[in-house]
């Protein structure tokens, strides 16, 4: 009896003090578990941050150089479309149309017909006066229609000369417009690229926030 007594108190002993190693393994697994989880979550949340970083600087689109032409492209500026107005100066640009020089002829003829005949009746008055016959009356009528008719070829060499000023005129106002038309195309072609600009500028900003934010909180 005493035997199996001192051996079971020497197990008691023995449990007894293996019982605080087998304690202390579990405490450490637990921990070890701990760890592992919280690395595994700190991964997740990182991998989560950095896709959505990723998504951030994608919807911005391309910051290199190479987005230019892309960007030129999607903030084009339209000038002003003249083309019709140019094309109806170059139809004119030839100097008055043909509705135009008879518009003036028939003008300038009127004048000259009221002119003749105030011009005929003073003749006529003045022959009777003088009591004016034959050759002498046939003779200042002929000079009176002479002198008319270069009342006409003077009308005639006006127009004329009406008319190539009037070409310059409107050559001139056609050369305007095609300048003008020019000159508003690349002011719209320069505006263009300086929104491109912008627009590159503007993202490079936000790619610039985005990651200052971002290297901001893995500090925290």
């Amino acid at each position: 009896m005493g035997f199996w007594r001192t051996l079971k108190n020497i197990g008691a002993t023995v449990v007894g003090k293996a019982a605080p190693v087998v304690g202390a393994g579990m405490i450490a697994g637990k921990q070890v578990g701990n760890l592992k989880g919280r690395a595994a979550r700190n991964a997740a949340k990182a991998a989560a941050e950095n896709a959505q970083f990723q998504s951030q600087i994608a919807s911005l689109g391309r910051v290199d150089e190479g987005a230019m032409p892309e960007l030129e492209k999607q903030f084009t500026v339209k000038a002003p479309d003249m083309s019709a107005l140019i094309a109806e100066r170059e139809r004119q640009a030839g100097g008055f149309t043909a509705p135009e020089a008879e518009a003036f002829r028939s003008r300038m003829a009127l004048g000259l017909q009221g002119q003749e005949a105030a011009q005929r009746r003073a003749l006529a008055a003045s022959q009777a006066r003088a009591g004016v016959r034959g050759g002498a009356m046939s003779a200042q009528a002929a000079r009176l229609a002479l002198g008319q008719g270069q009342q006409r070829a003077a009308g005639e060499q006006d127009l004329f000369l009406k008319n190539i000023a009037e070409q310059q005129r409107r050559f001139g106002e056609l050369e305007k417009l095609r300048k003008d038309q020019m000159f508003a195309q690349q002011a719209a072609e320069l505006a263009g690229k300086q929104l491109a600009a912008q627009e590159l500028a503007s993202r490079r900003g936000s790619i610039a926030a985005i990651t200052a934010a971002r290297e901001a909180a893995k500090k925290r």
